[in-house]
């Protein structure tokens, strides 16, 4: 897009945030629902005085020239921030305190009974097949429970697919899973079978920031209720954001955008109140709709296995896991290896998360990809509130990726380390992501290409530590905050400019995670 075109359409985006701004509505207690607009919502943001002891020179292109000496709050989250914060130029963040399992809200649980593969007759040394073995553990968990994996190698050489919810993987010991001829897709692949029950049209537009949505007909809605919201591609949708030419093979294509639970129905005013807020607009005139969903897994994961699928000669895509059609899922302590002198961990991708929702992937190292191009270490795909904690790659083609299609939101990079390997917001449009308190050692890009149009919009880098390089040029806004000195930040001249603030003074940074504090303020802990 050139540099006309972008500023013309971020001129209608800013006016449109900013009337937005205006509308919006927050609903924390589950009370009544009213989606008209409180008056005098949104509170206005302190003006930054640096005063006159002033040690930070953030250069010519910061938002703001200088700090005060030790710690700082972003301009945008101040000790008086509510989801609903914006400034005069309707920029604010999200609320990404959902991310994750159960929207952080609850533990994990292993799913019960618990089977055995070693009452299976697998071969723990990894010289015969133990594919029989896994295949038929699995079989036994017809309505779900835990596989316990004990100390050893297995080798596998076909797909293990679950599709039934509540079915954990569970090592015993750190055991190692060898999948020696890896094919197109997840190795362990747990996947849902989604059923369109019921649809119904959305009379009016999402609202940013909220959780309630006006329907033509809440009749056959009730609490706990899996639901899609999504559009059509619209020659109207293209325009809007400048992408005519760019986004051209996804013209009358319908996309989800929103998976979502509903906490609530509202028959009088025909709304339905949802678990997590929405974090772009959706348009009822692009024929946006609201569908009704069963066969959807949740209560799926693996956790302590080491994995490899390391062979020459792929071609395919692949991953080690991979999570698909699901919710309220766990992937944890999960690491890779090399198996068999290959020279690498894995034939291409680690993990994948697709067309999910709710999903955490925690304390895990993937590294060594042997193919480029076949997969992230570890890839959120047309995803919603995924979050990624404690997560170290290296050596990935790319590292982390978000990639597929719209609707990628709401997902978050927790306290994830990112070496010699680039990470990518590929989008289009992957909307209100953070990375937040990571290390960066190579360059995280969240760009428009001239190709492919804007990879993502409203993402946040939040305390980013490390000697890399963060590239962003997003759609609308994006937001650089906090750095230490050694992280270099690229952004382009493209109006309205990226936001950056606290160069190179992440250190002091308050709070150190937004995240974390963000889910701290939200559920009430201390």
């Amino acid at each position: 897009m050139s540099n006309g075109r972008k500023i013309a359409v971020g001129i209608i985006w800013l006016m449109t945030a900013c009337n937005q701004a205006e509308d919006r509505y927050v609903a924390p207690d589950l009370g009544p629902l009213d989606m008209a607009a409180e008056e005098d919502s949104t509170p206005d943001l302190p003006n930054v005085d640096a005063g006159p002891d002033v040690d930070a020179d953030l250069g010519d292109d910061s938002d703001m020239d200088i700090i005060p000496p030790g710690p700082w709050r972003s301009a945008l989250y101040q000790e008086n921030w509510l989801p609903t914060t914006v400034d005069e130029a309707g920029r604010g963040l999200h609320d990404f305190s959902y991310a994750g399992f159960r929207r952080g809200e609850a533990p994990w649980k292993d799913p019960e009974p618990y089977v055995r593969l070693s009452d299976f007759e697998p071969d723990p040394t990894g010289e015969a097949l133990s594919t029989a073995a896994f295949k038929g553990a699995l079989a036994s968990l017809e309505n779900g429970g835990t596989l316990v994996v004990d100390p050893g190698i297995y080798r596998v050489d076909e797909v293990l697919e679950i599709q039934t919810p509540g079915v954990l993987i569970q090592g015993n010991g750190r055991p190692q899973i060898w999948f020696s001829n890896p094919q197109e897709g997840g190795q362990i692949r747990f996947e849902g079978k989604p059923v369109v029950t019921t649809e119904v049209d959305l009379t009016r537009d999402t609202i940013k920031y909220t959780e309630v949505i006006s329907v033509s007909d809440v009749s056959d809605f009730s609490f706990g209720d899996r639901i899609y919201i999504g559009q059509t591609i619209t020659p109207e949708f293209l325009a809007s954001y400048g992408m005519e030419d760019e986004w051209a093979e996804w013209l009358g294509d319908y996309q989800v955008i929103h998976r979502r639970t509903v906490f609530e129905v509202d028959e009088g005013s025909s709304t339905l109140r949802l678990d997590i807020p929405i974090r772009q607009v959706i348009r009822a005139a692009d024929g946006a709709k609201v569908q009704k969903i069963l066969g959807e897994l949740d209560r799926v994961g693996v956790r302590s296995i080491d994995i490899s699928t390391a062979a020459r000669g792929v071609d395919e895509e692949t991953f080690a896991i991979s999570i698909q059609h699901a919710y309220d899922g766990l992937i944890d302590e999960v690491n890779s290896f090399e198996a068999d002198d290959s020279g690498g961990h894995l034939a291409g991708g680690g993990l994948l998360v697709m067309d999910s929702s709710s999903i955490t992937v925690s304390n895990s190292r993937l590294s060594n990809s042997i193919s480029e191009g076949l997969g992230s270490l570890v890839e959120v795909r047309r995803s919603n509130e995924i979050l990624v904690s404690l997560v170290n790659t290296e050596g990935g083609a790319p590292n982390f990726g978000v990639s597929g299609g719209f609707g990628s939101s709401g997902n978050v990079w927790l306290r994830v380390e990112s070496a010699e390997g680039q990470s990518q917001f590929d989008g289009p449009l992957a909307t209100a992501n953070l990375v937040d308190a990571s290390r960066l050692l190579g360059t995280w890009s969240a760009e428009t290409l001239p190709e492919s149009g804007p990879g993502c919009a409203d993402c946040v880098f939040w305390n980013t530590r490390g000697s890399g390089m963060i590239r962003t040029d997003q759609f609308g806004w994006g937001y650089v905050i906090g750095t230490t000195p050694e992280v270099e930040v690229w952004r382009s001249d493209n109006a309205p400019l990226d936001w950056l603030e606290g160069q190179g003074r992440g250190g002091d940074l308050v709070p150190s995670s937004l995240y974390e504090d963000q889910r701290r303020r939200r559920l009430g802990l201390q």
